[in-house]
């Protein structure tokens, strides 16, 4: 990951880069750049999300017997510091969180 960060930080336009364009391909190659830079910190946050998921599910899947979780949460909800997942406003809560549903692709 480390070497993946080096390397793209390489690939972007140093201040110096960004000085007077003088002819059409001088732009069509800055706006080629442009577009793999941005194409690759679109390409890192996808990565970084995906290690993410792959670390989670890991974790999640590692003891299924393990209910522990789910003490913690009754817990939780008894004591007030969160309302109860499944109670209608909590769902409505979520179709209108705009993060949520642009992460699950709505």
């Amino acid at each position: 990951m480390k070497r993946l960060s080096e390397r793209i930080n390489n690939l972007k336009p140093k201040k110096s880069d960004s000085s007077y364009v003088s002819s059409p391909d001088d732009i069509k190659n800055q706006a080629k750049k442009s577009f793999l830079n941005k194409l690759t910190d679109n390409a890192l946050n996808l990565f970084v999300k995906h290690s993410d998921i792959k670390k989670f599910t890991n974790l999640v899947l590692s003891d299924p017997e393990n209910l522990e979780h789910e003490k913690l949460v009754n817990d939780m909800i008894e004591s007030g510091q969160i309302s109860d997942v499944m109670s209608d406003k909590s769902v409505l809560d979520l179709t209108d969180n705009e993060s949520f549903m642009k992460d699950l692709g709505l």
